[in-house]
């Protein structure tokens, strides 16, 4: 298992698709140790497929890495994660992607309309 940085905090990540550790390699980084561990097991993934059909096994498993991680954030570090937000109001898609990094915080909004 690798281990990344994500929000100032060390992850150790069990990734075993390729699309999960492609989503990741920019947060790779060289530490032993982390500040906790996450692993998508057969019925994570599992309920992922419940909440949405049609995707590879590699996506579902991305969806449940970043719900545990999202959930072990809000719960023991009182913060919140997200990867990106799309709504669609009265016909308009607007997209919003969170990054926090290092103390710094960015949240960028666009709207397309349909």
């Amino acid at each position: 298992m690798a281990v990344y940085k994500i929000a100032d905090i060390n992850i150790k990540i069990n990734c075993h698709g390729n699309y999960l550790k492609n989503l990741l390699k920019n947060y790779r980084c060289d530490y032993a140790e982390c500040d906790f561990e996450v692993v998508a097991t057969d019925n994570d993934i599992q309920a992922e497929r419940i909440i949405a059909s049609g995707f590879t096994d590699e996506m579902y498993e991305s969806s449940a890495v970043l719900r545990k991680i999202s959930g072990k954030i809000l719960a023991d570090y009182d913060e919140y994660f997200f990867t990106e937000l799309r709504l669609n109001i009265n016909q308009r898609h607007i997209y919003f992607v969170h990054r926090q990094e290092q103390a710094k915080q960015h949240t960028l909004c666009s709207g397309k309309r349909l």
